[in-house]
């Protein structure tokens, strides 16, 4: 009688996958998705993003090229972010929006990372020259610290406004686990000018500051935006790899997203029998 083949363990999912090979027996348990790190990852029950949806469409579609698999958090991240912007700025183009991961994660055509499914593309929102109005943006455009492009050719401008709306969409959720969005320094200076000049909202305009960055071994990122989240708890304890420190409010808030939903609960229900589990430790005040 032959034998049934036993599923492959998360490790083993993740090898065939980086070698390049499909998964014949999916691990069945629940998965948390992300494996080692942007540069040699892997990804595991990816979601797919849709090639359009309101506020954005992509770069490229799948049967053009394009890598449209990643997390939920990350998807979400871009999703609602893009109905946001299109919310706060109405009248104005869609996000265009690059890469993802493949199905599987590991090594895609154009990119050293984007291999476990936490990192994308986004092109900057732009603006027609002539007329100063929104304009779907036509590729990869570089500009300069003045938001203007350095093709002469280019017929546009970056558009601060929406742009600026975009990051702050990304970092006020502590749920996107956002931890870099790499950038040009002189593309951060001035979104972080102009928000500062309309007196947005301080506490965004620090996560910003916190996490925009311009990477040091590879392009500056002057022609789009690239975001990474972090990764969870769970992921972590699977091999999952941030790059970097993360941000205070990750490191406050974002473990206890994994936590069971009734941590909580169970706490107070211990307090209410056991008061002294709730008592201030001698010499140390409670916050």
């Amino acid at each position: 009688m032959p034998r049934t083949p036993r599923p492959l363990t998360v490790a083993a999912a993740a090898h065939v996958a980086l070698a390049g090979c499909a998964v014949l027996w999916p691990d069945t348990r629940p998965s948390r998705e992300s494996m080692g790190g942007p540069a040699n990852g892997a990804l595991l029950r990816a979601t797919r993003v849709p090639e359009r949806a309101p506020g954005f469409s992509v770069f490229r579609t799948e049967s053009e090229g394009g890598q449209l698999h990643t997390t939920r958090r990350l998807r979400d991240a871009v999703v609602e972010s893009a109905a946001r912007v299109a919310r706060l700025a109405p009248g104005g183009a869609e996000l265009v929006v690059g890469d993802f991961s493949a199905p599987f994660g590991g090594r895609i055509e154009r990119h050293r990372s984007h291999r476990n499914g936490r990192d994308v593309d986004l092109l900057f929102f732009a603006l027609d020259r002539g007329t100063g109005r929104p304009t779907r943006a036509p590729g990869f455009v570089r500009y300069d610290r003045e938001g203007n492009p350095r093709d002469r050719e280019a017929t546009v401008r970056m558009d601060f406004e929406r742009n600026w709306l975009l990051v702050e969409s990304l970092v006020r959720e502590d749920r996107f686990g956002v931890i870099y969005v790499f950038v040009a320094e002189w593309l951060k200076q001035a979104l972080l000018r102009w928000a500062r000049a309309r007196e947005r909202d301080p506490r965004w305009i620090e996560r910003a500051e916190r996490v925009m960055h311009q990477p040091g071994d590879a392009a500056p990122h002057d022609d789009h935006f690239h975001v990474r989240v972090a990764c969870t708890s769970d992921e972590r304890l699977r091999g999952c790899v941030d790059s970097g420190p993360r941000a205070w409010w990750l490191e406050r808030a974002f473990g206890k997203l994994d936590a069971a939903p009734d941590d909580d609960s169970d706490y107070a229900w211990a307090v209410a029998r056991s008061p002294e589990l709730a008592a201030p430790r001698s010499g140390r005040r409670r916050r």
